[in-house]
């Protein structure tokens, strides 16, 4: 019945009473009727269509707007999110005040109304909330409180209301973290009906375990996952090793963090006579212990990806996987999957060969002791045999960067946050994890080796997960390169249809400008790369053909890009043609879980940035500024700690806020801020429970930047 009323309701582009639209639709039976009035009711709820005084129209051929709201942190006011128009362009956010919420919270999908209201010499829409279509149905981790005698929970997110838990909760006691979800009762009042109690508040680690469960990841493996373990061999047969190419004696090895207990890709070079190079990028062979449709491979399907947090790993697997029999460990032989590829001497490969292999590990280094020998000249203890290797392996990195640099790659140079805690899980230090030549040199290894796979699957036409990563908007980037104007930096050239070059002369510009929070910016502008079996192409790295294939540990698509490898190799016990509907449904889930996870890194950064801030209140700082809006002035740093200055903290002029420009300006001294000014700033406030930092302008505080914003360094 509902597929025929909205069919119905598309073809009328008018208010229909409900006696036409029965009439049109040839009701006449009682039951039909009843069933009609029920299925308008629920079309109402589902925010679908309108109906008033005994007449329905479909809501998108209204002034009516359907979306969710996003609450920002202070809960003043949110914003709903319009998303695509039909030609594929991001629409403005629509902004909404908190007494227009209507008892919306964040995360619900709501339908707007409006109303026009004259403001000084313009007419201007003021959206409220008109209807709740859908409760944010997400589980939410909160601590339980009391309140006028009853026990409560108050959310860890404050953009929820406080929610009474239902009568009859049990094993728990003030203070306890629990993870709920919303129910109504019978009188249509939302309570916390109880998941799982998490622990208390005071337990080590809750700040990290309560985040974990808010962004819905799994931490415990089922029964059955953990049972089928003892299947799973600790050592390599010889069984296992016939019909792989046998790679024992060759020097291969690791490099990792100093921290790194899985270890899924290892690497070996060599020099021929025809003056190539012959890379070798040797995975582990996940698939081999990780069969399709088996409880491990339904565990790791619904994780996506391990999480990597300040105090501990949320593996995609079980450590007696990661960190054994799949981890390539020093000295002990391990089963891999494998590309080959022969390059020239302007990073170009010439051939490539896919194939199973077996490895023993001559290495386990660390990034930090082959910096110190490609950066410093000092061959760390035990590295005396390999330093041949290392340098060759340097001069092939370099030319691989030139020519992906030729083809268009982006390098925004956007280090990371890393946080030293101690066995309580406390913040003792906070710095900027820089890459070094270590670390680039296996970023284009496993991108060559990735780009390899991938061009393998293009070539052939089979299926695949590809990582694709889409052109921005063009009127982004202009638009970002006139506030780059604005701030005295000049981009040179037009290349209105080579975004690649325009954004490459963008961020040579801010990297000569020494600006590096800018970057930052920069990137916003670009979309975001995802999983997806419709291969356009990855834009930030200039490749027509890129997938996922070095981190089957720790990334569930690059398992099913060896499952599906292996198939079109037809190698034995892999001869499952996989449909691309049943691939591009892995690939949507795994985009989400990923964000997800992401979400959950830079949520406990956020939480330990504050605790660590906590000592530092009444400090001085210098600081950058990233960005300029509503609530104030959001600044960032030298360890890229991030905090805000509210708007009523800039100075007792009247600010003026141009945030295209990204500036606020005083009406009557004239002074500015703007991103990118390098300012001193004072710590006022830090709080680990809401993760919000608070800082104040000091005197003299503009280190960088003339009167009117400039940033350009004088020549």
């Amino acid at each position: 019945m509902q597929e025929k009323i909205i069919e119905k309701l598309k073809k009328i582009n008018r208010k229909i009473s409900l006696i036409d639209l029965i009439n049109e639709l040839k009701l006449s039976e009682v039951e039909d009727i009843k069933q009609f009035h029920e299925e308008i009711i629920n079309l109402e709820k589902k925010g679908e269509i309108i109906t008033k005084k005994n007449k329905v129209i479909m809501v998108d051929k209204t002034n009516l707007i359907k979306g969710k709201l996003m609450v920002n942190r202070s809960g003043n006011f949110g914003f709903v999110d319009m998303g695509m128009d039909v030609f594929g362009k991001e629409r403005d956010d629509i902004r909404i005040e908190r007494e227009d919420f209507n008892g919306a919270e964040n995360n619900d999908i709501v339908l707007l109304d409006h109303v026009t209201i004259r403001e000084k010499t313009r007419f201007n829409k003021k959206w409220y909330v008109r209807q709740i279509i859908q409760k944010d149905s997400q589980n939410l981790v909160g601590e339980v409180i009391s309140k006028d005698g009853l026990l409560y929970v108050k959310f860890d997110n404050s953009r929820y209301n406080d929610l009474l838990l239902e009568e009859g909760s049990h094993g728990v006691v003030l203070g306890s973290k629990v993870q709920i979800k919303r129910v109504e009762d019978k009188n249509n009042h939302l309570k916390a009906e109880i998941i799982k109690v998490i622990g208390h508040k005071d337990d080590v680690g809750m700040d990290v375990l309560s985040i974990v469960y808010s962004n819905n990841i799994p931490i415990e493996f089922s029964q059955e996952t953990l049972d089928s373990l003892k299947e799973i061999p600790n050592m390599v047969s010889e069984e296992e090793i016939k019909g792989r190419i046998d790679l024992r004696d060759q020097v291969i090895f690791t490099i990792d963090g100093d921290g790194a207990k899985d270890f899924d890709d290892a690497v070996q070079i060599e020099k021929t006579k025809n003056n190539t190079y012959l890379l070798g990028v040797h995975i582990a062979d996940v698939s081999h212990y990780v069969k399709e449709g088996s409880f491990l491979d339904k565990d790791a399907f619904i994780r996506g990806n391990s999480v990597y947090l300040t105090d501990r790993v949320i593996p995609m697997l079980p450590h007696l996987l990661s960190n054994g029999i799949c981890s390539l460990n020093e000295g002990v032989v391990r089963l891999t999957f494998s590309v080959t590829m022969e390059i020239d001497e302007d990073g170009n490969i010439l051939e490539y060969k896919i194939h199973e292999s077996v490895i023993k590990s001559s290495k386990r280094m660390t990034y930090a002791k082959v910096n110190e020998f490609l950066e410093k000249g000092i061959v760390p203890e035990g590295y005396e045999q390999f330093t041949n290797k290392l340098l060759l392996m340097k001069e092939l990195s370099e030319k691989l960067r030139r020519n992906k640099e030729s083809r268009g790659y982006l390098d925004f140079n956007n280090p990371e946050m890393e946080i030293e805690v101690d066995s309580e899980g406390k913040p003792i230090a906070i710095s900027k994890r820089n890459m070094g030549i270590g670390e680039n040199l296996i970023e284009d290894f496993m991108i060559a080796a990735n780009e390899a796979v991938a061009t393998y699957a293009s070539q052939n036409d089979f299926p695949l997960i590809y990582r694709i990563h889409g052109s921005p908007d063009y009127q982004k980037v202009e638009d970002f390169i006139k506030l780059l104007n604005s701030l005295g930096i000049r981009i040179k050239g037009s290349h209105k249809e080579n975004l690649s070059k325009r954004m490459q002369q963008i961020l040579n510009a801010i990297e000569e400008e020494n600006v590096p929070v800018l970057s930052k910016r920069a990137l916003i502008i670009m979309k975001k790369a995802i999983y997806s079996t419709d291969n356009i192409g990855h834009f930030g790295l200039g490749l027509t053909d890129y997938a996922h294939f070095t981190s089957p540990i720790r990334r569930y698509p690059d398992l099913m890009v060896h499952r599906s490898l292996k198939a079109a190799l037809s190698i034995k016990g892999y001869n499952k043609k996989y449909l691309k509907t049943e691939l591009q449904n892995i690939a949507n889930h795994t985009s989400l879980t990923e964000a997800n996870s992401v979400n959950c890194e830079r949520d406990v950064e956020k939480i330990k940035s504050a605790e660590y801030m906590e000592k530092h209140i009444g400090e001085d700082f210098e600081a950058w500024i990233v960005n300029v809006g509503r609530e104030g002035i959001w600044v960032q740093l030298d360890n890229l700690i991030e905090g805000l200055i509210r708007m009523r903290e800039i100075g007792n002029d009247y600010f003026e806020l141009n945030e295209e420009m990204q500036y606020v300006k005083a009406r009557r001294s004239g002074v500015m801020y703007r991103i990118g000014q390098r300012i001193k700033v004072t710590l006022v406030g830090s709080s680990k429970e809401s993760g919000e930092i608070d800082f104040i302008l000091t005197k003299n505080n503009v280190k960088r930047g003339d009167e009117n914003g400039n940033i350009k360094q004088k020549s």
